[in-house]
């Protein structure tokens, strides 16, 4: 499992901002399946793919007036995620 690409697949699905990411992925992956990951790895995954230029962001309001950074996949973003998708694994593991 990636981090990274599950990421980059979220936002394909749509722009949302960090909580939302966070959120989406602990229900796509997350405790249910034993995986502990913290808010503050996908936090930083997401400063990662900003500054590679494969998610991009902006302020948006939300209807409190408070800004909230949104972020959106960017084209290279999803060749990076199609590539990925495209190479089958050579193994995987199965937990019981």
């Amino acid at each position: 499992m990636s981090v990274k690409f599950s990421i980059l697949g979220l936002l394909y699905e749509k722009p949302r901002h960090a909580y939302e990411v966070f959120a989406a992925f602990q229900d796509l992956v997350g405790q249910k399946q034993g995986l502990d990951t913290k808010p503050a790895q996908v936090y930083t995954t997401l400063e990662r793919l900003h500054a590679s230029g494969m998610i991009s962001s902006d302020l948006v309001s939300d209807n409190f007036g408070r800004q909230r950074e949104v972020f959106s996949i960017t084209p290279s973003g999803k060749q990076a995620l199609f590539d990925w998708l495209a190479v089958p694994t050579t193994s995987f593991y199965l937990r019981s």
